[in-house]
């Protein structure tokens, strides 16, 4: 009930901004803010100049380390002084990320995972079923922000991702698929990518507390809950903050010249991309179940990922 107040009152205000533009316009707009007293404009110019600055300093003190923080030089360098463009920087900055993973890859010991450990791990033939379902909850996590709110962020979604696997676990327990409807109505937020990773990971450790109780209802909302922040900084920089931006300034040069490729092009490498990635973690993440959360972490390979 709470998240749908909320939905509907952000709707209702969305509503009266957007009925207020259309009623009035440009010229109705510029007629009410200067109405307004001198002293609130010089006010609201100094927030709007502020603003900029605020939201660097909160994002750098939350990502701040002496391990990055030359990067942030870095970076001013070669916009200052370089006159280097966004698109450029932000393909300099994926390579330094995948050379720095790739170095750290080396140091650790990762023998569990080639030739015979990760690909391997846990891994059995799929039935009918189980594809069928997999596939439905591929499809369905794409609805990453419908339903989302500022209470619970993207649980909507991801418990709509996570039905066909209730419904046909707890077909004949009622009870037991409405608390797992609870659980997972708990607040959840990552980026789109990992989020169908993780559901399959659900998927799976949901099927284990059925079948054998040896997973309880703590400890499924413990692992989303842990895997939130690491995926959500991964895949945010590799696809939100890198390859958006390579395929935006890619599109936007064509689109520029008139070559309606330019948009076709983005929703290929941005898009498409996405949707490729999401089929192959779900289907990942309930074939490895949670041996692949022991490893990653075991291994030192998470801390490696999320340093890059």
């Amino acid at each position: 009930i709470q998240t749908l107040l909320v939905s509907l009152l952000e709707t209702a205000i969305a509503g009266a901004v957007l009925f207020v533009a259309v009623a009035y316009g440009v010229q109705g707009l510029n007629d009410f803010l200067a109405s307004m007293p001198a002293w609130v404009m010089r006010g609201l110019g100094a927030a709007s100049g502020m603003m900029l600055a605020v939201g660097l300093a909160i994002l750098t003190s939350m990502i701040w380390s002496n391990e990055v923080g030359v990067f942030f030089f870095l970076g001013f360098v070669m916009v200052k002084f370089l006159n280097l463009s966004v698109v450029p920087i932000a393909v300099i900055g994926v390579v330094i990320a995948v050379t720095i993973f790739l170095i750290d890859k080396q140091i650790i010991d990762l023998s569990c995972w080639w030739g015979g450990g990760f690909l391997r791990m846990n891994k059995a033939v799929l039935s009918p079923k189980e594809k069928e379902i997999l596939n439905s909850m591929f499809w369905r996590s794409h609805t990453v922000f419908i339903g989302f709110s500022m209470v619970k962020m993207e649980a909507n979604s991801f418990t709509l991702t996570m039905m066909p696997a209730l419904d046909e676990i707890y077909k004949d327990d009622p009870e037991g698929k409405a608390e797992a409807l609870l659980r997972h109505q708990n607040f959840f937020n990552t980026h789109a990518v990992p989020l169908s990773f993780i559901a399959g990971l659900a998927y799976a450790m949901e099927k284990q507390k059925k079948e054998t109780g040896g997973i309880d209802g703590t400890t499924i909302n413990s692992v989303k809950v842990s895997l939130m922040g690491p995926t959500a900084g991964m895949f945010d920089s590799l696809f939100f903050n890198g390859l958006r931006i390579i395929a935006a300034g890619i599109a936007i040069g064509l689109n520029s010249t008139g070559n309606f490729l330019g948009s076709l092009i983005f929703i290929l490498l941005y898009g498409v991309t996405q949707s490729i990635v999401k089929y192959f973690f779900v289907n990942w993440g309930y074939v490895y179940g949670t041996s692949f959360i022991d490893q990653v972490f075991s291994s030192g390979l998470m801390q490696a990922l999320t340093k890059a």
